[in-house]
């Protein structure tokens, strides 16, 4: 079932090379570098998380109610053991401080 799900075609994958793909991500590479750097994580494994959950789409939300472009509940980012608040200005990530 999985192998005729992946090999019968691809459809189910994006193109991340398309103009519009690159683009997005020539918008966001500074904000990855700035947060990895800071909590300390290789900034390109968080820009491809990010594709992987939303392609890098801060409007995206899913049937489950995550949001943005980690793709986070709100009830995670709320705890207080996450210690995580909403850029409301930029409207970018969800940051630690």
């Amino acid at each position: 079932m999985l192998a005729a799900r992946y090999y019968e075609g691809s459809s189910f994958a994006k193109r991340a090379t398309s103009a519009e793909e690159l683009e997005r991500f020539r918008r966001t590479v500074g904000l990855f570098q700035k947060y990895a750097d800071r909590f300390g994580f290789d900034w390109l494994m968080i820009a491809a998380q990010a594709y992987q959950e939303s392609g890098i789409d801060q409007s995206k939300r899913s049937r489950a109610g995550a949001v943005g472009v980690m793709q986070i509940l709100p009830s995670t980012a709320a705890d207080r053991n996450i210690g995580t608040r909403t850029s409301r200005s930029s409207r970018t990530t969800p940051t630690r401080e």
